[in-house]
């Protein structure tokens, strides 16, 4: 489309009015400075965009070309050929008149274009340039920010084929400032991504510290209490059976309570890796539901039998506790508790892996999760309406623990009534059938 066609000058003295248009403007200046600003033109490599407008040149057959950005103040033309790399009052800029005209402009002669017949790089003042041709940069937002035109100092025309090519070249001019922009924001998202990690490693580090020295820190009040409970256990005839039978369990717990320090210091040291090892999910249960007698004491707890598995003894551990403490706690008014621990094997073929995989269940007869909450209970620190409350925490702790072994936990609706929490884990390499 041509655009060379005279239209009046405004006085040269004449100032924007107030209203709508000044603040249109105002706004359009804003957002061009911001989207100039983030293309750091002076950074860029000078040569990529000379090697264009030489292009335009040559495809125009005409002495200079330029590559204009377009500030609230001023032209700054990045790139050249056959014309100076300058910064010129945007007054001045023969391209500030045709930033908005919303095609390509083409002026065989400019000194008879009341547009620009004064301009200084049309009098002489600074140029005599008569042939003008100009397509606008548009960002990929659709911001006007520049030009790539070309000139001649002798009146003249170019085809229509031309002139598309050289749109074409206003095209690259854009692809290429983006590319700059979009490797720059790629570099540093890299490094806040690298900053991250060094961060995270520092975090995970003083983690571990913390969890050692913790750990570390319960072994002299555990051995104090194990102490006690043996020198109570010595003294026959002093209690009667059921003491007895209490000063066992606290005596087995307390040398769980010892065997589970020292995993955790070793999980400490170990920044906190899965450890693959045999794992009886039976012998496992039974331990949980001793350490949870207290709480259990109301439920009937029916264990099905359960697999010998590839894990980490101390992470499936505290998925099991969780599960069977979250169970527990939920049935606790029920007129009659009842939970239920199952699990098995999945072969290869049912679940598309050589290995196939190991399954856990925990269910209850409480009452269960409403189905618009069985995902976000899953949340760390989110709580669940009543009367689920609470479920989150221990949810989320066996999800990420689970899911360290490659597995997947869900929450459903258990046949008895309540909650039914589903374990999945691919098999790897199983130790033997439970």
């Amino acid at each position: 489309m041509r655009s060379d066609i005279p239209s009046p000058a405004p006085p040269p003295s004449a100032a924007p009015e107030p209203g709508p248009r000044a603040e249109r403007d105002s706004e359009r200046d804003r957002v061009r400075d911001a989207q100039v600003a983030a293309y750091r033109v002076a950074g860029l490599p000078r040569a990529e965009l000379t090697d264009l407008a030489r292009l335009a040149a040559q495809l125009a057959d005409v002495p200079a070309a330029a590559v204009n950005l377009m500030s609230s103040g001023d032209q700054d033309t990045v790139a050249a050929h056959g014309t100076g790399v300058e910064v010129c009052g945007r007054a001045d800029a023969m391209c500030a008149s045709v930033l908005y005209e919303g095609a390509p402009v083409r002026v065989r002669d400019a000194s008879q274009d009341p547009r620009w017949a004064d301009n200084p790089y049309v009098t002489g003042e600074r140029n005599s340039f008569r042939f003008y041709c100009a397509h606008q940069l548009v960002s990929p937002t659709g911001v006007v920010f520049g030009t790539l035109c070309v000139f001649d100092h002798v009146p003249r025309d170019v085809g229509d084929d031309v002139d598309a090519l050289l749109g074409d070249l206003a095209h690259r001019v854009v692809d290429l400032l983006e590319l700059r922009l979009r490797t720059r924001q790629l570099e540093e998202a890299v490094r806040g991504l690298s900053a991250a990690r060094v961060a995270l490693e520092r975090s995970n580090e003083q983690l571990s510290l913390f969890a050692a020295q913790v750990a570390h820190d319960l072994k002299g009040p555990l051995a104090s209490l194990s102490a006690s409970l043996e020198l109570l256990s010595d003294r026959e005839g002093e209690t009667d059976p059921e003491g007895e039978w209490l000063m066992a369990r606290a005596v087995g717990s307390v040398d769980r309570m010892d065997v589970l320090i020292g995993d955790v210091l070793r999980f400490a040291s170990l920044d906190g890796r899965v450890l693959h090892d045999d794992v009886d999910l039976g012998e496992l249960v039974g331990e949980v539901c001793d350490d949870l007698a207290l709480q259990l004491q109301r439920a009937a707890v029916d264990l099905g039998e359960l697999p010998v598995v590839r894990g980490d003894r101390t992470q499936l551990r505290l998925v099991l506790q969780n599960l069977v403490a979250n169970a527990a706690r939920f049935t606790r008014t029920a007129p009659s508790a009842r939970l239920r621990v199952s699990g098995g094997r999945t072969p290869p073929a049912a679940v598309d892996d050589p290995t196939g995989a190991w399954w856990l269940e925990v269910a209850d007869n409480g009452p269960g999760v409403p189905v618009g909450q069985r995902e976000r209970v899953f949340d760390h620190l989110v709580q669940g309406d009543e009367p689920s409350e609470g479920l989150g925490i221990g949810l989320a702790t066996a999800r990420r623990l689970v899911r360290a072994h490659g597995g997947t936990v869900r929450l459903d609706e258990a046949p008895e009534g309540g909650a039914l929490v589903r374990i999945d884990v691919p098999a790897g390499r199983t130790a033997r059938s439970g």
